[in-house]
């Protein structure tokens, strides 16, 4: 098995793909719907970092680079026991007790952790006798919680539960502190939650509420106090913890893709309490949903979270509109949802163009009428919505608006600068400094100056858009280096599996793109742009994933390229021009991958029954004898007229080896798939070369 990093993929015989590692160390190639899911306008702009997984979509949680973060509700609850304990130790170790020792340890080796920590030192003192105890119990109920029923039997008679809540219980009834008393009933409404016997887990969370603490634990009850609850009754307990505070709101969300709000609604006590159910179910739709925000707005103009839920609605514009185009990939909601997927894109299309325009016409009105605060967001979306629907100018002025008002956030700022570069790259075709600068500017920034949700994905990104328009407007050679930069997949070939930029720029670049490519990547004195595409590895999709990080990571291949320009004068038949190249490239090159494999047998030999099998025997050319002896054949045919028939015999044999049928159809095209012959009869592009390579034109010429 070769590595993934290498850049040519080949066809083993039979059905038998010789694939990268992603699809050897799984049951098949599968992409998941939304993991090349195209966006710009950062989703997190409106900072509500809780609710990171419905940034992107609704089908998945966290990607696997993207780790979650650490609730705010950890940090609230440390400070809250620095002021418990009286101040004399740090967040460091109270983090580290609470979050990060086992209970065993805690329960068994306190002393142990009293000699490095200040905070197990606190509590063993005399005068904090009380808070040990508490904190020996909490780490008791941890240990029990971690596998609460480990027979899946629902309710059921547990001693070791029952244990805990009498001590809990007893406790609470000692206790003076107003503090442990609220923490103590929060530790039993959790327990009670696992008893299933939620009235006296609600009466326990409604003591909580009673000592009318300004905590975490206020929401934490009542978020257990939801888990326990019958349906529909949890869903209204869960918009309350959802809409007054920062605990667990993305768990609050997660039950409401299904929920039945008629049922609901009569839980609730005021209009604000009946909107959130509304905007919960909207959080949810992996669908078009302006409807709902509308309606929202209609409510209760200045509604919170307003603003997210247009963000995410952008961002769903931008995947229908954009991803196909952008990736080749479907949209992230086309195989879970997308109801007018009905195979008729160009309907869809229009039906999505339109839906942008509903968009950007909210947007206006949300703008004019001033009832939503946040002014430079709004703008913001509205030159986002306008440049998507392909007006420049337009976006110009709601960017321009934006960029005027003061005290903007970082992550504001950063989105001005890639909607400036996005207009200067409609405008300027040329790519001139001016725009190469601010693509820079972007690009290099640490991501603390960016302040956006994943710089990392944010600069894939920009510079897959950056580099495709560059290969639209006509500068190929920095477009196509350009793309060696970025981790999003450029495509699939057709033996299902990824695209590499070596093969984008077989696809793409012609002889004098590869000359272009070649000056750069040997010019000496080099601009930051210039720089940044030559110098350092060429990235894959496979950076993404934990399993690659060990992988080699290979720098541009100077020799690959020039095997690319001699493949474009191979195509194009112009025989010298590929020899005069490839006698350029060292003889090692062909002793390695894909050559030393596949490139094997006479090319002047045919076995028209097997023409793909190298017969026992027969003479190895490389590619280099290959295009050489070829150019031979042509002489002598010109020159022995008596011999003319074989020698064209033979170049025929030859030009039909370089096909899709032959056994040297690597000298043609870097990869090959058993399925290309049915795609050439049906769905390839008519082509001098897809006609030569599967057709056999130049075959049958000679």
């Amino acid at each position: 098995m070769k590595p993934s990093s290498r850049c040519i993929m080949v066809l083993c015989i039979s059905t038998l793909l010789i694939l990268p590692k992603k699809v050897a160390r799984a049951c098949g190639f599968y992409i998941w719907p939304g993991e090349y899911r195209f966006w710009l306008l950062q989703p997190d702009l409106s900072n509500q970092p809780g609710l990171s997984p419905y940034y992107f979509s609704t089908l998945a949680f966290f990607p696997d680079d993207q780790p979650e973060s650490a609730p705010p509700h950890y940090r609230q609850n440390v400070q809250e026991w620095i002021a418990l304990i009286g101040g004399k130790t740090n967040e460091q170790d109270v983090d580290a007790i609470i979050y990060d020792t086992p209970p065993n340890d805690f329960l068994t080796n306190l002393d142990q952790l009293s000699k490095t920590n200040s905070f197990a030192r606190l509590l063993k003192q005399p005068g904090n006798k009380e808070l040990l105890n508490y904190m020996k119990l909490a780490k008791k109920i941890e240990l029990y919680t971690a596998n609460p029923d480990p027979w899946q039997e629902n309710k059921y008679s547990d001693p070791n539960r029952d244990k805990l809540i009498s001590e809990a219980e007893a406790r609470y009834k000692s206790s003076t502190n107003p503090n442990l008393r609220m923490r103590l009933a929060y530790q039993l409404v959790r327990l009670y939650g696992y008893d299933y016997s939620y009235n006296t887990a609600a009466k326990w969370q409604q003591k909580v509420a009673d000592e009318k603490i300004d905590s975490w634990i206020q929401y934490a009850a009542l978020y257990d106090r939801a888990r326990s609850a019958p349906e529909p009754e949890k869903y209204y307990l869960m918009s309350r913890v959802f809409d007054q505070s920062n605990f667990n709101r993305k768990y609050c969300l997660w039950g409401f893709r299904e929920v039945n709000l008629k049922k609901v609604l009569p839980f609730t006590t005021s209009e604000h309490e009946r909107t959130v159910l509304y905007a919960m179910k909207a959080f949810r739709d992996p669908g078009r949903t302006l409807h709902n925000i509308k309606y929202i707005y209609s409510r209760e103009p200045h509604y919170k979270e307003i603003p997210f839920l247009l963000l995410r609605e952008i961002n769903k514009a931008e995947d229908w509109l954009l991803t196909n185009k952008v990736t080749g990939f479907e949209p992230a909601t086309a195989e879970s949802w997308y109801a007018e997927a009905d195979g008729d894109n160009v309907k869809n299309y229009k039906m999505d163009q339109l839906y942008a325009r509903q968009l950007y016409d909210f947007v206006k009105q949300l703008l004019a009428e001033r009832k939503q605060q946040d002014r430079p967001l709004l703008q913001l979306c509205a030159a986002h919505l306008a440049f998507i629907q392909g007006m420049p100018s337009v976006s110009r002025q709601h960017l321009e608006a934006a960029s005027r008002m003061s005290n903007l956030p970082a992550k504001i700022k950063t989105q001005i600068q890639i909607n400036d570069l996005l207009l200067r790259l409609e405008a300027d075709s040329s790519f001139d400094k001016t725009t190469e600068d601010k693509l820079m500017r972007l690009l290099l920034a640490p991501a603390s100056q960016l302040d956006v949700h994943s710089p990392g994905y944010m600069k894939d990104q920009l510079i897959l858009y950056t580099g495709k328009k560059l290969i639209r407007n006509g500068q190929r050679a920095k477009g196509l280096l350009l793309l060696g930069k970025t981790r999003r997949a450029l495509g699939l070939l057709s033996i299902d599996t990824y695209k590499s930029v070596y093969e984008m720029m077989w696809e793409t670049a012609t002889a004098n793109d590869y000359n272009e490519m070649l000056h750069l990547l040997q010019k000496q004195s080099k601009s930051p742009f210039e720089r940044f595409v030559t110098q350092g590895t060429v990235a894959t999709p496979y950076d993404y994933y934990d399993w690659a990080k060990d992988d080699p990571k290979a720098k541009w291949n100077i020799n690959k390229l020039m095997d690319l320009k001699a493949g474009w004068y191979i195509r194009q038949d112009s025989l010298e021009k590929a020899l005069a190249v490839l006698k350029q490239i060292p003889d090692t090159f062909w002793l390695k991958y894909p050559y030393d494999e596949y490139v094997k047998g006479n090319p002047f030999y045919l076995n028209i029954n097997h023409p793909r099998k190298r017969e026992k025997g027969e003479e190895d050319y490389d590619k280099i004898q290959v295009v050489a002896g070829m150019i031979r054949l042509k002489q002598k045919a010109v020159e022995d007229k008596k011999n003319a028939a074989l020698h064209y015999y033979k170049l025929a044999n030859a030009y039909y080896n370089l096909t899709w049928h032959g056994k040297l159809w690597i000298l043609s095209k870097p990869w090959s798939s058993m399925y290309d012959i049915s795609d050439y009869s049906k769905d390839l592009t008519v082509s001098r070369f897809n006609d030569a390579y599967y057709g056999c034109i130049r075959a049958r010429a000679y």
